[in-house]
């Protein structure tokens, strides 16, 4: 190829104004179609993870999540809106190019146990981005004015219905007290495999983890997943892996040795999902 069709085809690929017919609309035939038991297996999942929750408070006399339960870190910072946003991703929060939110993020561990930073598993980050205007879903707090924001390090989700989000979760509060039983069981299910893949991530400084939305979004008329990146490229340098001599809390003391000394910078992204 020539270098100006080379160039041509790159500028094409980051063109800031794809077709409007690019991506699958959020409300496409088949893109989402709710089970009829789905409203009482949302509650039955909420009365697990409720349990869960019961668990760890007889356990250590401490309120915690039902997942996600161990904080490595909690920093302060800002969100600011990219100011030539193109037209169709001026969504939501995005809506305004160039507005900056104050936001303050959460590193955590991801399983369900105050484990030892040890064992391997998926990491977390979460945002809570304030002062957020516009309209909001039917069973939120009246007059409220923030966004929150969930990832993980897993590039996709484990849980792939709410079924499987059921069984799984009543697994996890059924071996709650046995971390190894718990591991047994998960791998003795059909999807096994799919089930113990985030505890393969590599145990790393968090620093330098990409992470991602397990769930699709709506955005706009279309839909996908979000993510977080490192863009500053010491985050990327700090890659060093958890020894197993390390502290049981080296993942928080990586974390408050980085921001004694610099500060993190992501891109958020949003992954449409193309119509084809």
């Amino acid at each position: 190829m020539s270098l100006a069709g080379t160039y041509n085809t790159v500028k094409k690929a980051l063109s800031a104004a794809p077709p409007s017919d690019a991506y699958l609309r959020w409300d496409a035939p088949g893109v989402e179609s709710p089970k009829l038991n789905e409203e009482q297996t949302s509650r039955k999942i909420g009365d697990t993870m409720n349990k869960m929750q019961q668990h760890n408070f007889d356990k250590h006399r401490h309120t915690y999540r039902a997942t996600h339960v161990k904080t490595q870190g909690i920093v302060k910072g800002r969100l600011t809106v990219l100011p030539a946003l193109p037209s169709h991703l001026q969504q939501g929060l995005f809506k305004e190019p160039g507005k900056t939110y104050e936001v303050a993020a959460r590193y955590a561990n991801e399983p369900v146990f105050l484990q030892a930073d040890q064992d391997p598993g998926p990491r977390g980050l979460s945002m809570k981005i304030f002062d957020v205007k516009g309209e909001r879903l039917p069973d939120a707090e009246p007059g409220g004015t923030t966004q929150d924001f969930f990832f993980n390090n897993a590039p996709s989700i484990e849980l792939t219905d709410i079924d499987t989000c059921l069984d799984v979760m009543q697994m996890r509060e059924k071996y709650f007290d046995s971390p190894t039983k718990l591991a047994a069981a998960t791998r003795l299910r059909i999807d096994g495999l799919k089930q113990v893949a985030p505890f393969q991530l590599p145990n790393t400084n968090m620093i330098s983890h990409s992470f991602y939305t397990q769930s699709a979004f709506r955005y706009g008329e279309w839909y996908g997943h979000m993510g977080l990146f490192p863009v500053k490229g010491e985050m990327n340098e700090r890659n060093e892996k958890v020894k197993s001599g390390d502290s049981r809390e080296i993942l928080r003391d990586w974390l408050a040795d980085y921001f004694a000394k610099s500060g993190a910078k992501y891109e958020f992204r949003v992954n449409f999902r193309p119509d084809s």
